[in-house]
């Protein structure tokens, strides 16, 4: 993937399925990723929303937006966005959750019609490149 590829990906995920939050409970959408770096040390998986349109750069996703700190296109290995994700919050002593949906048929349309390669199931489209 080039870095065109990575920043019209994010563009079309953020129009097709909305505003992403480092919050579940606040986020319209939810994502997982890694890393190359991470894939050869510990297979971390970081997890939030997906970058909105403002946080998106030439070539990285800006720091102290969605996904907390700076990540370079190029750095990304493997991104899942699952059809649906659960979220919990406390407002003072009561316990709130829930579960949200996100439309991956429509998203995988969008990224069809964008020319951007990707694999879709039942339950997650995703991009792996390891």
């Amino acid at each position: 993937m080039t870095d065109i590829e990575w920043k019209t990906f994010f563009e079309v995920c953020a129009i097709t399925l909305g505003t992403g939050s480092y919050r579940a409970s606040e986020s319209e959408t939810w994502c997982t990723w890694t890393t190359f770096q991470r894939v050869n040390e510990d297979i971390h998986y970081w997890t939030s929303g997906l970058p909105n349109l403002d946080e998106l750069e030439p070539t990285w996703i800006k720091d102290g937006g969605t996904w907390g700190q700076p990540f370079r296109y190029q750095e990304i290995a493997h991104i899942v966005i699952p059809s649906a994700f659960s979220w919990e919050s406390k407002e003072g002593e009561t316990w709130q959750m829930g579960k949200k949906l996100q439309n991956i048929e429509k998203l995988s349309h969008a990224l069809t019609k964008a020319k951007i390669a990707h694999r879709k199931t039942g339950v997650i489209v995703e991009i792996k490149l390891y």
